[in-house]
C-alpha cells in the first residue's frame, strides 16, 4: 500500500475564561471527525480501496491548535497517479469544500455548483486518466458538509473554527447554513417505491411530543420512525395508550426507498401510518418462552 500524506491545520478562536469549556472540546473533536469522513468521501471517488487515517501531528500549548496528516493509503498498481496530484486534488476539495460552508452556501444550485468544481480539479490533476475516477456522489457530499457545518453548533457568537489552507484561513462561524437532504435526495433519485407490512418494532425510544421520530429496534437493525396516526399519539400523550421501556409496537409499516438512475438505493424512510397494538415487555418474554418450549 502507497500512504499519501496531506496536512490541515485546524484552529479554535475562544475567550479566555469561557464557560462551559467542555463543548469547545467536543466541537473540536466532531470538526476533525467530519472533516476525516470527507477525505474518505474523496477518496473513494479515486479509489475503490482505499483507507484514510487522521493522525495528531502536533498540538500547540495554550491554545486549541491541531495540525494533522490526512493518510491516504492506496494500492499500488501500474495506472497509479502521481503523489502530487492526489494530495493537490484531496487539498483543493476539501478547501473548496470548507469555503463552501463558510460562505454559508445551502442551496441544491450550490451544492451542484460544488461538485463541478470538484470536477475541475479531479482534471487538473489528470486523476481520471490514471485512477477508475467517480464524481463524488452528490448526497454523500452534502451529507458531509452538514457533518462539518453542525460541529459549530455549541459555538457562541465571537468563537470560530478556522482552518489554514496555504495561501489564507477558512473561518466557520456557528451560523453556518445546512442543506437539504430531502432536495438533495430528490433531485437524483429515478424512482420511488413504497410499500406497507405489518411488523413488531421494539421500542428503545419514544417521542414524547411528537415532533421528531421514534427510535425502535427490528431484530439486530435500528429504526427510525415518524409515527403519523394521529388517534394513537393523541392517547399517547395523554396517557391513555401507555408504552414502558422494553415494550413492543405491532404497526402498520410504510417504508418508501428511493434509487437514483443506475439502481442504486439513495434513501430508505419509515413512516408509522397505523398503531395496531403495544406488547408488554412481560407478553413479549411469554412468547419468546413458547416459541423455546415448542421447538
Amino acid at each position: 500500500m502507497k500512504e499519501i500524506y496531506t496536512d490541515l491545520e485546524i484552529k479554535l478562536n475562544f475567550r479566555e475564561n469561557t464557560k462551559n469549556p467542555s463543548r469547545l472540546f467536543r466541537s473540536f473533536a466532531e470538526v476533525i471527525d467530519a472533516v476525516g469522513n470527507y477525505d474518505s468521501l474523496l477518496a473513494k471517488s479515486i479509489c475503490s480501496n482505499y483507507i484514510v487515517k487522521i493522525s495528531l501531528k502536533e498540538i500547540d500549548k495554550g491554545s486549541l491548535i491541531s495540525r494533522l496528516h490526512s493518510i491516504l493509503q492506496i494500492e499500488e498498481r501500474n495506472n497509479i497517479p502521481e503523489e502530487e496530484d492526489v494530495k493537490k486534488y484531496i487539498s483543493e476539495s476539501r478547501e473548496k469544500t470548507l469555503d463552501f460552508i463558510s460562505n454559508r452556501k445551502n442551496q441544491l444550485s450550490d451544492v451542484k455548483k460544488l461538485q463541478e468544481d470538484i470536477e475541475k480539479i479531479a482534471d487538473k490533476h489528470n486523476l481520471k486518466e490514471t485512477l477508475n475516477y467517480n464524481s463524488p456522489d452528490i448526497v454523500e457530499v452534502s451529507k458531509c458538509i452538514n457533518n462539518i457545518s453542525s460541529s459549530t453548533k455549541e459555538l457562541e457568537k465571537d468563537e470560530t473554527l478556522n482552518y489554514k489552507t496555504n495561501n489564507e484561513e477558512i473561518v466557520l462561524h456557528n451560523n453556518s447554513e445546512l442543506i437539504d437532504i430531502s432536495e438533495i435526495e430528490d433531485h437524483v433519485t429515478e424512482e420511488t417505491l413504497s410499500s406497507e407490512s405489518v411488523v413488531i418494532y421494539k421500542v428503545n425510544k419514544p417521542d414524547f411530543l411528537g415532533e421528531t421520530q421514534w427510535s425502535f429496534k427490528h431484530g439486530t437493525r435500528n429504526i427510525n420512525a415518524k409515527i403519523t396516526d394521529k388517534k394513537w399519539l393523541e392517547d399517547f400523550q395523554q396517557g391513555i395508550q401507555i408504552v414502558t421501556p422494553g415494550d413492543s409496537l405491532k404497526v402498520k409499516d410504510k417504508i418508501c426507498c428511493k434509487y437514483n438512475k443506475h439502481g442504486s438505493l439513495i434513501s430508505q424512510t419509515h413512516e408509522i401510518v397505523e398503531v395496531i397494538e403495544i406488547i408488554k415487555k412481560q407478553k413479549v418474554e411469554m412468547l419468546k418462552l413458547e416459541l423455546y418450549e415448542n421447538q
